[in-house]
Formats: structure tokens, C-alpha cells, sequence
């Protein structure tokens, strides 16, 4: 099959790859076309991944450095990993949340409804790839996935998937929550729900029922074991106090749930975030809590404007309006010119004899 990688120069796209390869039938015969305005950055990815084991057991094409129309030319698949917006804009509009009253992310929150606006466009543009590989499936890893997907489902003939990489952290919160720190793959779970929102219906380990395990650690003195490395110190602590919060979730209500985040469970106990957000954001220079009534409780969240939440220094600023080439080639950081970054270099076709 071929399938191409919007935003190939991404590091996700060594991960990603390798574990389709990890399959010989998905790509044996077939092509994977890096997509990226940056080509020297998809260039690196492509030899990456012709170093791996998985590639020497295939017989695939690696191709780089094409228009975004040849790339999605008889395309099975296509992969779209883009970050709308710098890491300045990011902190600058989580920044501006804060002041307001809300908790600022790249999902549901007034910071990702205006990544929404911005990143749909781009989206929308990718997904008329219904005229060169309209039975294609679109695996979208951009947040917010599950605007983008709906976006597209519902708006194209294209069928699109939103993919989060949550989807496997329970092997790291299950294993904490049975007393050591380590990432265990061995879990097969059942899950209901939506993105973030979703709970282990029933499961098991190495053949063992999930939620008796879970019964005979989580006794009343339980606590989170040490988190180590490479966590920073505030990751550790979000770490923690989510992992706490599973375990009240599963005395309370019997599951647990299935795709957490890094944040502390902001996303279902958002009450008890903002105050600890606050508080460590009282602290940090350049970002007030917003101020409190007599009665302690925050004020109602005030209106903003789009320039409020996504302003950046006006030397910052690209040019023009955002497009799929101009997206996907700030995939990730890096420290080339500008003028190696817009170079365009011949399309090299390379097979594994």
C-alpha cells in the first residue's frame, strides 16, 4: 500500500512507521511518501527509517521531497501530523485563558477553539484529496482530533480517523495505580467513550480479571509510587495528583478511565486544576491569577478576542494565510536557515533491494 505523511519531517513519524512496518504486509511492495515543506528534515526521517530492522524485512520505497499532490496520488492512506501554531502562540493564548478564568489546551478549551480556525483551514484544504485518492482513509494526529475529524466526515466524502497518542497511556497509569512506575503493553482492555473521556469497561492481565487486581492495590492506605525519569518536577506532581484521582475514581465508581493525560486530569476534574493552575501560575513571572470575590470563588469567565488569545510579536508572524506546505513545514523545531529550509531537492525514490 502507499500511504503519505503529512508533516513527514515530524519525529512521531519514526514510531508511527515503525510499528506499520512491524506488519511486512502493510508496506511490503508498497510506498511511504514524507511529506514536508522542510525537505531536509523529511530527508533525515526517510534514512531513519531505512536503518530500522523493520525496513530490512520489507520491500518498500521511501520517497521524499515531492509536491503534496504527487504525495497524495493514489494514496491508501494518509497521515496528517501539523502543530497549529508556535510555541510562543501556545503559551502566550494558555497564558491569556489563565487571566480569564479558563484552563487553556490544544482540545476543548478557548485556546483550541481558535487552533480550530486556524488549523481547520489547513485540514479542509489536505482533505481534497478526494480527487487523487478518494477511497483513502485520513488518520488525523492534529489536535484538536476530534474537530478535524468531524470536520472532515462530515463535511467531505473522505472517512477520517482522529487519532490521540493517549490511547496507550493506561499501560503506564495501570501499572502505577498496581504500584510500580514502568510502562506494561501486556492490558487487554474493552473501552466506551469519546476522546478523554472514555472508561475501561472490563480487562484483563495476563489472563487475570483488570478491576481485581486493581481491588486488591488500591486498599485504603494506597499511594502513588515514586515517578522517575524523564518526568520534570511539575509532570511528576500532575502525575501524582491524576493518578490519586483514579484511584477515588475507582472506589467512587467502580472503572477507571482509559486515556489520561499528562495534566493532572484537568480535563474531568477541571474545577480542582484551575485552583492548582492558579496557584502555581501566581508564581510564575508575567501570569496574575485572576482575582477572587469576598467569597473566594472565581470570577465569570470574560470574553476575548482572537487577537487577545493568539497574539505574537508582529516579527513573529508569517506572511500570508496558512497553507499545507507552510504547516507542515514547522513540524517541529529546528535550527536550519531558512534558505536550506525552502530548498527544494530532487524527489529521491529509495528501495531496499
Amino acid at each position: 500500500m502507499k500511504t503519505a505523511f503529512i508533516g513527514g519531517g515530524s519525529f512521531q513519524t519514526i514510531p508511527v512507521v515503525r510499528s506499520a512496518m512491524a506488519e511486512p504486509r502493510v508496506f511490503d511492495g508498497g510506498e511511504i511518501n514524507l511529506y514536508d515543506l522542510n525537505v531536509p528534515r523529511a530527508e533525515t526521517m526517510g534514512r531513519l527509517l531505512m536503518r530500522t530492522p523493520e525496513f530490512a524485512r520489507i520491500n518498500c520505497t521511501v520517497r521524499w521531497g515531492t509536491t503534496l499532490d504527487k504525495a497524495l496520488d493514489g494514496a491508501d492512506a494518509v497521515s496528517v501530523v501539523i502543530p497549529v501554531g508556535s510555541p510562543m502562540v501556545t503559551r502566550l493564548s494558555d497564558q491569556a485563558c489563565m487571566r480569564r478564568g479558563f484552563i487553556g489546551s490544544d482540545q476543548l478549551s478557548a485556546s483550541g477553539a481558535f487552533r480550530s480556525l486556524t488549523g481547520g483551514r489547513i485540514i479542509w484544504n489536505i482533505a481534497k484529496m478526494e480527487k487523487r485518492c478518494p477511497h483513502a482513509w485520513l488518520a488525523c494526529f492534529a489536535n484538536p482530533v476530534a474537530v478535524y475529524s468531524g470536520l472532515v466526515n462530515n463535511h467531505t466524502k473522505i472517512k477520517a480517523l482522529g487519532v490521540c497518542g493517549g490511547y496507550q497511556n493506561h499501560m503506564w497509569d495501570l501499572t502505577r495505580l498496581m504500584g510500580r512506575d514502568a510502562f506494561c503493553p501486556d492490558y487487554d482492555v474493552e473501552v466506551a467513550g469519546i476522546n478523554h473521556c472514555s472508561f475501561i469497561i472490563r480487562g484483563s492481565l495476563h489472563g487475570r480479571d483488570l478491576y481485581r487486581l486493581l481491588a486488591r492495590h488500591l486498599t485504603p492506605d494506597w499511594r502513588p509510587p515514586r515517578i522517575g525519569n524523564p518526568w520534570s518536577t511539575v509532570m511528576k506532581r500532575h502525575i501524582r495528583y491524576g493518578l490519586l484521582k483514579l484511584a477515588e475514581q475507582f472506589r467512587k465508581f467502580g472503572v477507571v478511565t482509559f486515556s489520561t493525560e499528562g495534566d493532572g486530569m484537568a480535563h474531568l476534574f477541571y474545577e480542582e486544576m484551575f485552583e492548582r493552575s492558579s496557584s502555581t501560575s501566581a508564581r510564575s513571572p508575567g501570569l496574575r491569577s485572576p482575582a477572587r470575590s469576598p467569597t473566594g470563588s472565581r470570577p465569570a469567565a470574560a470574553t476575548t478576542t482572537a487577537s487577545a488569545l493568539c497574539s505574537t510579536p508582529t516579527s513573529t508572524r508569517s506572511s500570508g494565510p496558512p497553507t499545507p506546505a507552510r504547516i507542515a513545514a514547522s513540524t517541529a523545531a529546528t535550527t536550519t536557515s531558512p534558505s536550506r529550509s525552502s530548498r527544494h531537492s530532487p524527489e529521491p525514490a529509495l528501495r531496499r533491494s
